[in-house]
């Protein structure tokens, strides 16, 4: 019994450091899973709402494109002249060509 006892003492603290060890590495990779998965996780409701925004822009620049066309429209321009300016449409005694 006493040579049990002897030889027993340092290996069993030898048994507890290395299960000390295991366990501090498994709660390490553990965090480190769990870091990563919540990264993952954001990265992904990121590019969502990244996504959405860039879907939002791409339709404010169809409307103004739309609404540029609408402004060059030459009808619109013509009717804006004669309306605001009271310019008209210059008669062929009005017209010089310049050599």
């Amino acid at each position: 019994m006493a040579l049990r006892s002897v030889t027993s003492k340092p290996f069993q603290k030898k048994k507890l450091w290395t299960g000390v060890a295991l366990l501090a590495v498994f709660m390490a990779e553990l965090f480190f899973y769990t870091w990563v998965r919540v990264g993952c996780t954001r990265m992904g409701y990121d590019i969502i709402l990244e996504r959405n925004e860039n879907r939002k822009h791409i339709k404010t620049g169809r409307c103004l494109k739309i609404e540029l066309a609408r402004l060059e429209a030459p009808q619109r321009i013509i009717e804006k002249a004669k309306q605001e300016f009271g310019l008209v449409i210059p008669g062929s005694q009005q017209i010089v060509i310049l050599p």
